[in-house]
């Protein structure tokens, strides 16, 4: 199984983070981790993708919607699963992306 999991915020970093160590435990589990860079935040040596994006664009959400849904595609596509956690806008999109690439999606919920 290879899982992707993506997450947006320094919040959502935060739920995961003990989640992503236990399943980089798992030798029969190709793992990686991508993050969508919304925010600054200390993850070093966590995500192995960092989609970047525009902090200074007018229009944030279309930016990051842009940015995911061009670039996501590549990264996810011998995955089996993608696993997204939290803000609406990398949910939405990393969902709406792996859904029509036929992958299986989890969603942890973000409350």
């Amino acid at each position: 199984m290879k899982l992707v999991i993506a997450y947006g915020t320094r919040p959502e970093f935060l739920k995961l983070k003990m989640l992503i160590d236990q399943l980089k435990k798992n030798k029969s589990l190709e793992l990686i981790v991508v993050k969508i860079a919304q925010h600054t935040l200390d993850d070093e040596g966590y995500p192995d993708v960092i989609l970047s994006i525009d902090e200074y664009c007018a229009d944030r959400i279309s930016n990051i919607g842009s940015n995911i849904l061009q670039k996501l595609p590549e990264i996810i596509k011998d995955s089996t699963h993608l696993l997204s956690q939290g803000d609406t806008a990398t949910v939405f999109y990393s969902m709406l992306c792996a859904f029509q690439m036929k992958k299986k999606c989890i969603h942890l919920e973000a409350g």
